[in-house]
């Protein structure tokens, strides 16, 4: 993983982009663009 730069990238990269927490109904998951912002990864986050 490296460190990401703010602005948009048009290949893959190995970085944590855009990070949001989303709250659905008492579910939380961590939501990033992920393969230089072609895509949108999803994780269940328990606390």
């Amino acid at each position: 993983m490296t460190t990401c730069s703010p602005v948009a990238v048009d290949q893959p990269v190995n970085q944590l982009r855009d990070p949001a927490l989303f709250d659905d109904g008492g579910r939380t998951h961590l939501v990033c663009a992920v393969a230089g912002e072609s895509g949108l990864a999803l994780v269940g986050v328990t606390w």
